[in-house]
């Protein structure tokens, strides 16, 4: 469970870089956009929103998530982690 914290912060922490990746097969050598980096910000926003809905969660809980609201989170997590955002 701290393995899985610590990626969560991790991923929070560090936001996606945003910016232009160079695309050979796009036009002449232009710039076009990095379909992995919108990619990247789209999962990083399902993160921040499971993360969102377990600090509320946690509030209602008292203070500390039960049981069933940890495992509920952690499967919204995994899926998200496998590209199911």
């Amino acid at each position: 469970m701290k393995f899985a914290m610590l990626a969560i912060a991790a991923v929070l922490l560090a936001p996606p870089a945003l910016g232009y990746g160079f695309d050979p097969g796009h036009g002449h050598g232009t710039l076009a956009p990095d379909i992995r980096v919108h990619a990247a910000f789209v999962k990083h926003h399902a993160i921040l929103r499971i993360r969102e809905e377990g600090i509320k969660l946690q509030a209602e809980d008292g203070g500390k998530l039960t049981s069933a609201h940890r495992e509920y989170l952690q499967a919204k997590l995994n899926a998200v982690l496998n590209g199911n955002y």
